[in-house]
């Protein structure tokens, strides 16, 4: 919450110097501005920037500036949308709303400089930086996939090893067994994980990813495989043929959107109570879960009951799930755990609609 608030205190802070400026410079008159302007108009500007920089995804990455400008510039488009609408004596000036827009690009995205200055001692925001990478695996699985590193020419700092079992763990350049590799991500500030197949289990190393969290890439090395599964980048020369591996909704942004179509459809339900109420065959399910979904105890779609969900991306229990328009001579285990993993693998809103929209 730090990096907000520290936004929400210049953005504020910049706006009572903006119109205490305005108001000696252009109406020649330090009193112009009645007090609203300080606990009505300034407020309002605050959380609807900040607010729409949340939602274009300006906190999942802070040094992506083309998120914040674009947070900025639609929050500003809001802004002068919600002025038309006050009334006579709230609408400040338009003047303050364009230079505060303008305060507001210059605030965040020279704090930012400042932020990635003292994080890495360079403004070379956008470059990659060198990341921090740990392989688990045999010592000779760990030796071949080092080989095929070098051999692209993809610049990582290598820390270790991670030794899928115990017997390793004397090797020197060995950091820890399987079961302590959230701690050597932790102590070693690790950027990166790469699995050796032939060592590790598919369902281990899914288990992993879940537990570690979108913060880590995770890359995967096939058996006897020159190629190395998961690089975010699959068509740069130079770096490694891959394919992605990841839960969309493991993704901040996702999780984000996944809670603002929950609170939309709860203020959705609101007005158009009179008709699902009498014609919707869910009204039950809606009435009873409108307010826990709203408080966020629950989500309007979640994963079927399954054995392997805590090998998944932890969600709220949801009121309607993948498998609902399913048999129960169709749902069997095995069946709900697919599905669900589906869900998690491929999420978007249009799927979370389409469930809840189900007959």
């Amino acid at each position: 919450i730090w990096l907000p608030a520290l936004d929400a205190a210049l953005l504020f802070g910049g706006l009572v110097f903006l119109k205490d400026f305005w108001a000696n410079y252009y109406y020649k008159d330090p009193h112009y501005f009645k007090e609203p302007v300080l606990w009505f108009n300034f407020p309002l500007y605050t959380a609807v920037w900040l607010l729409s920089v949340w939602i274009n995804g300006g906190y999942d990455q802070r040094y992506d500036f083309g998120r914040i400008i674009r947070g900025l510039a639609l929050g500003s488009l809001l802004l002068a949308a919600i002025y038309g609408f006050l009334d006579e004596e709230l609408r400040s000036s338009r003047a303050l709303l364009v230079l505060g827009a303008a305060w507001s690009v210059i605030a965040l995205c020279g704090l930012r400089l400042l932020l990635h200055f003292a994080e890495f001692r360079n403004i070379r925001i956008g470059r990659d930086r060198i990341r921090n990478l740990v392989i688990v695996g045999s010592r000779e699985e760990s030796a071949r996939v080092t080989s095929l590193l070098q051999q692209a020419g993809v610049p990582k700092n290598l820390i270790g090893i991670v030794s899928p079992s115990a017997g390793e763990v004397s090797d020197p350049a060995c950091l820890s067994s399987l079961d302590q590799l959230d701690e050597v991500v932790r102590i070693y500030h690790v950027d990166e994980v790469i699995f050796c197949s032939r060592d590790v289990r598919a369902q281990d190393i899914m288990a992993w990813m879940t537990r570690l969290g979108p913060a880590v890439a995770y890359k995967i090395v096939p058996e006897e495989s020159l190629s190395i599964i998961g690089s975010n980048s699959k068509d740069e020369p130079g770096e490694l043929y891959t394919i992605e591996i990841r839960y969309n909704i493991a993704q901040p942004g996702q999780r984000r959107n996944k809670r603002v179509f929950d609170l939309l459809v709860c203020a959705a339900l609101v007005p158009a109570l009179p008709i699902w109420a009498v014609f919707s065959k869910k009204r039950k399910p809606l009435i009873q879960n409108w307010l826990p979904v709203l408080f966020g105890r629950r989500t309007w779609v979640g994963y079927a009951n399954g054995t392997e969900n805590d090998r998944l991306p932890a969600l709220r229990p949801g009121v309607f799930t993948p498998a609902d328009r399913l048999s129960e001579r169709v749902t069997t285990p095995a069946t709900q755990a697919r599905l669900n993993f589906l869900y998690a693998k491929d999420w978007n809103v249009w799927k979370d609609l389409e469930i809840f929209l189900r007959r």
